[in-house]
């Protein structure tokens, strides 16, 4: 398993370059039902992977809507392939191990 570490610095590039690079191919982000949530309690969000725009339409709900600290998991050959993951607030997980559960 790998840790996440998440940076400011990383996290503030994220948000100002990627994020603003991502959705600005989308005319508008929009959701079906209100979102309402506890602001003391956590909150678990599942998504169907369908694109490499996914991450930043999460980080965007986590941060802008919900108003929680993101976190992701992803199998750990991903984030050994794609590092700075890691530093955004990704941790790895094993699928074939049983520490996953």
């Amino acid at each position: 398993m790998i840790k996440d570490k998440p940076l400011k610095v990383v996290t503030w590039f994220f948000v100002h370059v990627v994020e603003r690079y991502l959705l600005s191919h989308f005319k508008k982000v929009s959701f079906i039902n209100p979102i309402d949530t506890d602001p003391n309690r956590a909150c678990l969000v599942l998504m169907n992977h369908y694109s490499f725009n996914d991450g930043a339409i999460m980080f965007r709900l986590s941060h802008k809507i919900l108003k929680k600290s993101f976190k992701l998991i992803s199998l750990e050959a991903q984030v050994r392939a794609f590092i700075a993951l890691r530093y955004v607030g990704c941790f790895s997980i094993n699928k074939k191990s049983r520490s996953m559960i």
